[in-house]
């Protein structure tokens, strides 16, 4: 597994283990987490084989969602890390109920203090974590096209609801 793939899957596990931890459990390792997700997706998702019964007489196509995408920049790292000869990022996208101000800010908080440990990369270069803010909708529709993929992706999901 190469660095970046290291890191990434570092960076999941420690969103995965907050983000779930943040609803009152606490998920200390990376197989308490697998099973919450699991455990979630079979009692709250209930996935069947039949989701997609109805077809809609629209058509989108990878272009038309691209040409109604906004500039990236519009939405800014709030965090000063960037990849270097010396750091690996790993840039997560969040909602705003994760990466604001104050109690909103619980990923900013959390992806500083990893940054101040300055944890090394068997690679010897330092990890980072850095936070991109913009809705959870607007997220997914740059993955789903390809225009731009972070390492992480954390859509809104207050506790309780899915």
């Amino acid at each position: 597994m190469n660095m970046r793939n290291t890191l990434t899957v570092t960076a999941l596990a420690w969103l995965v283990a907050t983000t779930l931890s943040g609803c009152g459990e606490t998920l200390d390792t990376k197989e308490k987490a697998e099973a919450k997700v699991a455990e979630l997706v079979q009692t709250d998702i209930q996935p069947t084989q039949r989701e997609n019964q109805y077809r809609a007489n629209i058509q989108l196509t990878r272009t038309n969602l691209l040409a109604m995408l906004p500039d990236l920049a519009e939405y800014p790292l709030l965090l000063d890390v960037t990849d270097s000869n010396d750091t690996e990022v790993a840039e997560i996208f969040t909602s705003a109920d994760k990466a604001g101000k104050g109690l909103d800010g619980v990923y900013l908080e959390l992806a500083e203090n990893f940054n101040q440990q300055r944890q090394t990369l068997s690679n010897g270069k330092k990890a980072a974590i850095t936070i991109r803010k913009l809705d959870s909708g607007l997220g997914a529709q740059f993955i789903m096209t390809g225009q731009y993929i972070a390492e992480a992706y954390s859509p809104r999901m207050p506790c309780g609801e899915v």
